[in-house]
């Protein structure tokens, strides 16, 4: 992982880094502030702070801990909006880019709190749109599939700093997942959820408002057809073993 020293050495004196809780509501107003202090205009804000659930089965899951993923995953974006967009719309012009996850789309994948905090995202986001577009601001969201980032360093042991080891280890055992479920192979890269954020934030999506941008290989479109098959012709062998099974019953 690299430090945010040596990002904003790469990116020069144009970058500020100001450290930020996205759960703490006193953090996002201090963030704004100082980012319209020192550039006069916010162009785009990403909202992409993110991290595990510690949500368990719903009996089980204490609700300080459904609190926390709707503070850091919903709270924290429509905070950004609050006291971001009074300067984009006045200025008619800005884009929001929230970090959903085909968490929002499809259940099963993750904890429950994840996956109903991460939903309740990609409606926020729709409802920020038609507010927010009649004054020219776009609000859009992305919802990744598995992507390989360090986020998977807590299931692996492993440290997050470890991050050739660790990619190495993560993409071996999604490679024994993925193929069941999601048609195209292998993980999405950092660079390919950037690339659609960059797209979103960008003119050449001046009419792209209200949408959520799936970037996940097909896993939402449905199984791969190679399983379908599998799975239409295991039970296409099934229903014809009941049919001779039965035929082969003697009636009274």
């Amino acid at each position: 992982m690299r430090d945010d020293s040596s990002l904003k050495a790469e990116l020069g004196l144009d970058a500020v880094f100001i450290q930020t809780d996205v759960t703490q509501e006193g953090d996002i107003r201090a963030l704004i502030e100082r980012t319209l202090d020192r550039f006069d205009r916010i162009d785009c804000v990403v909202s992409c702070a993110g991290t595990g659930s510690r949500t368990a089965d719903i009996v089980n899951t204490v609700a300080a801990h459904l609190d926390h993923d709707f503070a850091l995953h919903v709270r924290a974006a429509f905070l950004m909006m609050k006291y971001a967009a009074p300067s984009m719309v006045k200025r008619r012009s800005g884009s929001f880019i929230n970090m959903s996850s085909v968490s929002a789309h499809r259940v099963g994948f993750n904890a429950f709190g994840y996956e109903v905090a991460k939903a309740a995202l990609v409606h926020f986001t729709r409802c920020a749109a038609i507010e927010l577009g009649e004054s020219g601001v776009r609000v859009n969201s992305i919802s990744p599939g598995p992507t390989l980032t360090n986020i998977f360093a807590p299931l692996a042991g492993e440290s997050i700093e470890d991050d050739e080891v660790l990619a190495a280890r993560v993409e071996a055992a999604f490679c024994e997942l993925l193929p069941s479920i999601q048609p195209m192979p292998g993980m999405a890269r950092v660079e390919d959820i950037a690339n659609a954020a960059v797209f979103l934030a960008s003119d050449d999506a001046r009419f792209v408002n209200g949408h959520d941008l799936i970037v996940d290989g097909g896993l939402c479109a449905g199984r791969p057809a190679s399983v379908r098959s599998a799975a239409f012709k295991a039970l296409r062998d099934g229903l014809r073993a009941a049919a001779l099974a039965a035929a082969e019953v003697p009636l009274r």
